[in-house]
């Protein structure tokens, strides 16, 4: 029985790496899983039609400098109508819980998650959110995975979704 502890060990590590990997991949439209990296440099801000990311949270405020345009009620009732992000799925009869709403710069997004790019300006303001409870992902060779920790990160400006992944 030891015999195969060590071995089923390190398959489980690799099936749940490679499973997170899978996760932090950008999606598209259709949820569908696309080539690049999730957190990858995206280009600099583009005019609004243009903007990166996935259209998320309408904005209504006038952009001004340093606030955005959208407010926090409004990314509660965005993650009410959109419980996870594409690709993943809430078990039923569970709910994910919104752990922390924070509008800060690019560049504090970056020191907050250990370096993390976001491909913004430093100083461009995003939208960083914290769920928290039971999310299902399928990873490869139809191997689930259970994930806890949901991050989402919007643009305060467009309100498109820049980045999301999960632990």
């Amino acid at each position: 029985m030891r015999k195969f502890l060590l071995p089923a060990i390190i398959l489980l590590s690799f099936v749940l790496i490679v499973g997170a990997m899978i996760l932090l991949l950008p999606r598209g439209a259709a949820g569908h899983v696309q080539a690049a990296p999730l957190r990858q440099a995206l280009p600099a801000q583009q005019p609004y039609s243009q903007a990166p990311g996935i259209p998320a949270i309408t904005p209504h405020l006038p952009i001004a400098n340093g606030k955005p345009a959208f407010t926090e009620q409004d990314v509660r009732q965005y993650v009410s109508s959109h419980p996870v992000p594409p690709g993943l799925s809430l078990p039923t009869g569970t709910k994910l819980v919104i752990v922390k709403i924070v509008f800060l710069s690019s560049q504090q997004l970056s020191n907050f998650t250990e370096g993390e790019g976001t491909g913004m300006p430093a100083t461009h303001l995003l939208c960083y959110v914290e769920l928290r409870g039971v999310v299902k992902a399928s990873g490869p060779s139809g191997v689930t995975v259970t994930l806890h920790k949901i991050e989402e990160v919007f643009d305060a400006q467009t309100g498109n979704l820049l980045m999301d992944g999960g632990i």
